[in-house]
């Protein structure tokens, strides 16, 4: 595709989500200092002539303890380059999305002072802004929150309180998650026309904080059992922070741990002790793993698996338990062939990490970690019982990393999304965001350093480290996905057309299988070399199928489709390398196990070999042309834009 955002795993925009922590008030002189309108160079000698990133939490919020509620909060800022108004336009439509409400209910905007906001207008008058923030505000009891709106503008007065600024800002409540939560857009724009600043310490901590608080005076202390639950997570927890900041060298001394949390601290690292990631070395002093938190997440993310897994198995039809599961990974060039039991994604972000289910061919119930959305999409309205293969391919530097690299070089060996929006004006501010995310993370990793200012330097071997992190990660080998025959062994052994179990009958040379699919798969050979045989297309003697016959059932299955298309009053064309191609693409057909895109116009319907990337252009009119790179599109609106049209 030949836009520039239809690149990695980034590419999908994530849905909802929070985070964790504790709040209170002042603070308003040091923070005011940060809400003036500060030009990039001036906010970073400030934070030079404090000798590093300052405090700016309120100092009332030292008094939040273990027993405050939890409240996970996300903030997200977005700058408004490109198509922004658009952009925003369609995050507050998701916002007040029909259904999401009280008992499946609309979603009513609201704001600081009043309901029923126009969100539309929101958007039209923030337009002329630089950025905009995007919040979720998630209480752990939310449900025992009886005024959510009440609760939110509580919060927004108190985080107004420390910014010493008045903000302008629309929310909306989402019940349908079985966590009540609440989601807001502040505007970059504080109502007297200065720019809204929030410093990164504040955005990490001090709203989350100043909600905590809140939600503790509203419902009361934490209870004792709640705390005792977050110590024995095998995930990563706010304890663990704690324990990570105060650790020097992987070495901790239990009495650099704030005092209110020591005892919890304490509990936290005899459990993690029991896991391997932590180990005692004296009184008071313990060994942390210097991968703690990556080996938290990584233990969240099985956990996750395997419930995920298990809700897919709930809805198959294949009569397994969960304890049969186990993890699959593959080889370097390898490849593993089964049986499609389902997907699902895993985590807070729909467009995140799925699992893939597959009843393999030896035997094992594999679930498959895939690193997106975009790499389960040739699994789109596959049946249950379809086969396909599990790949192996070396992992590659993605695209996203490239272009921070590319972009660094060119600005003194910095990136931040004003950079890029500046030496990519064409890429839009949702793509620009995946690419700050990616960056933020490799941050985390030390592969790139983030400055006071909010860029990034990033070194020359970027490439090379953020491509060695993942491999450490994830492995060497990146999976991929085959559809090998969309239908099941069932379906096979009497289609009219060619099939994975024909392509097995040319030879006679094939491998054995065990296992309970192994069984099927010889079972279903021999029904289909059977069904075959009944109609002529084998003598009764032949153990193998010749190749002329395999050809003519891939004829056969060709004329077939050609009929359904030409039974709607459609001429069927194929599209061929170099040539352009127009049409709404609603559908997708295999013709001989190889996938199309149909894209359909007055009369006729063009053939296009499919690509995962053509799925952004589903239901909409395409325009394209095939080459021998792949296939390169836009959809008619994306272009009339371009022209300056309004289709």
């Amino acid at each position: 595709m030949a836009d520039s955002a239809s690149t990695d795993e980034y590419e999908f925009r994530p849905r909802l989500t929070a985070r964790r922590e504790t709040a209170g008030e002042s603070g308003a002189g040091i923070l005011r200092q940060f809400t003036r309108p500060l030009s990039d160079r001036a906010l970073a000698q400030h934070f030079a002539r404090q000798g590093g990133r300052p405090s700016v939490r309120p100092a009332a919020m030292a008094s939040a303890d273990k027993h405050s509620r939890r409240v996970s909060v996300t903030v997200r800022t977005v700058a408004h380059v490109g198509h922004a108004r658009r952009a925003l336009m369609a995050h507050i439509r998701y916002i007040e999305r029909d259904g999401a409400g009280v008992v499946g209910e609309d979603v009513e905007l609201f704001g600081p002072k009043g309901n029923q906001i126009d969100g539309q207008a929101f958007a039209y008058d923030a337009e002329g802004d630089r950025h905009h923030f995007r919040l979720t505000i998630n209480p752990e009891d939310g449900r025992d929150l009886t005024d959510l709106k009440a609760f939110c503008r509580e919060v927004m007065e108190g985080v107004e309180r420390d910014l010493d600024a008045s903000i302008d800002w629309v929310a909306g409540a989402h019940y349908d998650t079985g966590r009540p939560h609440l989601h807001l857009v502040v505007r970059g724009r504080q109502v007297d026309g200065h720019v809204l600043k929030m410093p990164r310490d504040y955005i990490a901590h001090g709203i989350r904080d100043r909600a905590q608080v809140l939600a503790t005076q509203k419902l009361g202390p934490r209870p004792e059992h709640a705390q005792e639950h977050l110590v024995r997570q095998d995930r990563y927890t706010p304890l663990d922070r704690v324990i990570i900041d105060a650790a020097s060298d992987n070495r901790l001394y239990v009495r650099n741990v704030p005092p209110l949390t020591q005892s919890d601290a304490l509990r936290r690292l005899v459990h993690l002790e029991t896991k391997g990631w932590a180990t005692r070395e004296a009184a008071g002093v313990w060994q942390i793993s210097p991968t703690l938190r990556r080996d938290l997440n990584a233990a969240k993310e099985t956990a996750s698996r395997l419930a995920a897994g298990a809700r897919i198995l709930a809805r198959s039809d294949l009569g397994r338990s969960p304890a049969d599961l186990v993890a699959v990974e593959p080889e370097l060039r390898g490849r593993l062939m089964g049986s499609h039991v389902g997907s699902q994604f895993i985590g807070p972000f729909a467009g995140g990490v799925n699992i893939v289910v597959l009843e393999m061919e030896d035997g094992r119930l594999g679930h498959i970690r895939m690193p997106d959305t975009k790499s389960v999409l040739c699994l789109d309205q596959l049946s249950e019982g379809a086969l396909v293969e599990l790949q192996g391919w070396p992992r590659a530097n993605r695209p996203s990393d490239i272009t921070v690299s590319e972009i660094a070089r060119e600005n003194g060996g910095r990136w931040s999304p004003r950079i890029h929006s500046a030496s990519r004006p064409d890429d839009n501010p949702a793509f620009i965001m995946r690419h700050a995310k990616r960056v933020e993370a490799m941050s985390r990793e030390r592969v790139c350093t983030a400055l006071q200012d909010g860029s990034f330097q990033i070194p020359d071997t970027y490439c090379e480290a953020a491509l060695k992190n993942d491999v450490e990660r994830w492995g060497a080998a990146a999976p991929r996905l085959h559809i090998l025959d969309h239908r099941s062994l069932d379906e096979q052994t009497t289609a009219w057309g060619q099939t994975w179990l024909d392509r097995q009958l040319l030879s006679s040379d094939r491998p054995p299988r065990s296992g309970p699919f192994g069984q099927k798969i010889e079972a279903s050979l021999a029904e289909r070399s059977s069904f075959l045989k009944k109609q002529g297309l084998m003598s009764p003697d032949a153990t193998t199928l010749s190749k002329p016959v395999f050809d003519a059932l891939g004829k056969a299955e060709i004329e077939a489709t050609i009929k359904g298309f030409q039974k709607r009053g459609l001429a069927v064309f194929l599209a061929k390398d170099g040539e352009r191609f127009s049409g709404f693409y609603n559908e997708k057909v295999r013709l001989c196990g190889i996938p199309y895109a149909a894209l359909e116009s007055p009369g006729a319907v063009t053939l296009v070999r499919w690509e995962a990337g053509l799925e952004a252009g589903r239901g909409k009119e395409m325009l394209g042309v095939l080459n021998q790179a792949g296939v390169e599109f836009r959809t008619a609106r994306a272009l009339g834009r371009g022209l300056g049209l309004s289709l």
